[in-house]
């Protein structure tokens, strides 16, 4: 009878055993995984470590979308072939990079990336819709197509990107467009200084135009010596006369500019074209600035030696 109760107990005790050793098993799968352990992030580097090596795209382009060292999103980068890619990181990256001996700021990894975009289409997205002008402004330099860059010079809203395109444009119809209607006088100025032989337009521009800087750049390419004499002794603003001055040569205006301009700098630049050496010594000897007078002195030193 005790043998057969001591086989009855054997399966029932094997049975709790084995529910025992199951409910154990059962909780620790039910545990949640811990985050971030230093186990999985040491595995997640050896993998993407490992991509890198084998250079993998896809891995690259992980990294260098999101991962939160700039360093290693850089070195990504400097991997990285594909051009969709590398536009993404133009665009979006955060990593800026002080410089604290001239104060610079610089979308580090971002300019890393633009460098290696060639595709015109994408170049174009980063210089329209970029939000870092410096970005911009080195995607833009990158176009090559001529019809990209006549829709940035035309259309952008930021007067840099205008400009800086319309410095690369060879299109004189789109750059006599600008020259008159740009609505910003430094994009003006830009599109009259390379704009080739049109003088009758550069003289229109040079005594109509509102602003200071388009004047003074259409004088600097006027031919016209009676218009030229006109702008230097009548137009209200010394920097225009003053350029207009530096293309004169008429030796009588210039003597009489010399010693009747009420702006310093503008007599300035006729004392450096004059040859009369007494009009420039009573200049050296009269005038209320000491700076005409020491510019005058040198002057007259100069032709002295001749």
């Amino acid at each position: 009878m005790r043998n057969q109760w001591k086989f009855m107990l054997i399966p029932r005790l094997s049975l709790t055993a084995m529910a025992f050793f199951v409910s154990i098993a059962l909780i620790g799968a039910a545990e949640p995984k811990e985050k971030d352990s230093p186990a999985s992030i040491a595995k997640d580097q050896n993998q993407l470590q490992a991509g890198k090596q084998l250079g993998d795209q896809s891995v690259l382009a992980r990294i260098a979308l999101s991962d939160d060292d700039p360093d290693a999103r850089k070195k990504a980068v400097m991997k990285i072939s594909d051009q969709a890619v590398l536009t993404q990181v133009s665009l979006n990256d955060p990593y800026v990079h002080t410089s604290l001996r001239c104060g610079t700021i610089t979308y580090t990894v971002r300019l890393i990336a633009v460098r290696k975009i060639s595709n015109n289409v994408f170049l174009s997205k980063i210089a329209s819709q970029g939000d870092v002008l410096s970005i911009r402004l080195e995607a833009l330099q990158r176009i090559t197509d001529p019809n990209l860059l006549m829709k940035l010079a035309t259309e952008d809203k930021t007067s840099q990107i205008r400009a800086a395109a319309t410095r690369k444009l060879t299109d004189v119809k789109i750059l006599v467009r600008i020259a008159e209607e740009d609505k910003d006088s430094y994009v003006r100025a830009v599109a009259v200084t390379i704009l080739p032989d049109h003088p009758t337009l550069l003289a229109k521009i040079a005594v109509s135009d509102t602003a200071d800087i388009v004047r003074s750049s259409a004088v600097r390419k006027l031919d016209n010596m009676v218009l030229l004499e006109q702008i230097a002794r009548k137009d209200g603003s010394s920097t225009v006369r003053k350029s207009a001055v530096r293309m004169l040569t008429n030796q009588k205006l210039l003597n009489e500019i010399a010693l009747e301009d009420e702006n310093w700098s503008v007599r300035s630049a006729a004392v450096t074209r004059i040859a009369d050496q007494s009009v420039i010594q009573h200049i050296a000897n009269n005038d209320d600035e000491p700076r005409i007078r020491r510019l005058a002195e040198a002057r007259l030193a100069k032709l002295q030696k001749k």
